[in-house]
């Protein structure tokens, strides 16, 4: 006797088909990486300080790759509007530790920074997408007719597969240096990027971070008329003779 269809089985196969699309819309909806992030949130807290000329950069990772390529891109950026941004890691080596506040604070108060700039990646969540399914079918539409009935049937239309990404954000702070007793001046957030993104989304943020400081009349709106647009530019007019950094 030939078995008759489980059709129960089927349909208890598309039901969780569509219980999981269900929950990877509503994952998905919970946040939203921007192709090409900025500044979403900015508040200029103290209005008395500032504006600033000589800034320390800082950036608070455990990964010194990460840490090295933030404080550069803040301070390129900064540095294009005429302001002497420094980075920490050229004081420190670099570890997976950060350096404290004491190391800080005795670097800020002997060299005279008015500024220091402190930037983290901080978590904003997970998102899932279907991703592309690779060239040739699945193992069980290898074997004939009746396995690819039986095992396609309650696929139709389901994702391919899905990657999980996280999503993060830059927190940037800008506090007062030395004489300011390290009051908050101004502090911003970026869109949300993905962290696998970083890098390029970082190089995005810090531009637009220092046009935000421009506008706020924390820096200046521009110090030289051949400001490079982007940090390609920026690291060939810095090997080019001639070229003075501030």
């Amino acid at each position: 006797m030939v078995d008759r269809i489980d059709r129960s089985r089927i349909a208890r196969r598309k039901a969780s088909t569509r219980g999981l699309a269900a929950i990877v819309l509503v994952v998905m909806a919970g946040g939203c990486a921007t192709a090409r992030p900025g500044i979403a949130e900015q508040e200029r807290v103290d209005a008395a300080t500032g504006p600033f000329g000589k800034v320390l950069v800082v950036a608070m990772s455990r990964r010194p790759d990460v840490r090295d390529h933030i404080e550069r891109v803040l301070a390129e950026s900064l540095g294009a509007r005429g302001v002497n941004a420094v980075t920490a890691v050229s004081y420190f080596a670099l570890s997976e530790e950060p350096p404290s506040r004491d190391e800080v604070r005795a670097i800020v108060e002997r060299d005279r920074f008015d500024g220091v700039l402190v930037a983290r990646l901080a978590a904003r969540g997970t998102q899932y997408r279907q991703a592309p399914v690779a060239p040739g079918d699945p193992f069980w539409m290898r074997y004939g007719f009746y396995d690819y009935y039986w095992g396609a049937w309650p696929y139709v239309y389901s994702p391919s597969y899905l990657e999980r990404v996280r999503l993060v954000a830059l927190e940037l702070r800008l506090f007062g240096g030395a004489g300011a007793d390290g009051r908050l001046v101004f502090r911003a957030t970026s869109d949300e990027f993905e962290l696998a993104d970083a890098s390029r989304a970082v190089d995005s943020v810090a531009a637009d971070f220092a046009k935000h400081l421009a506008d706020a009349g924390l820096v200046p709106q521009a110090a030289r008329a051949d400001v490079p647009r982007d940090r390609a530019q920026l690291t060939a007019m810095s090997a080019a003779p001639g070229f003075e950094r501030r």
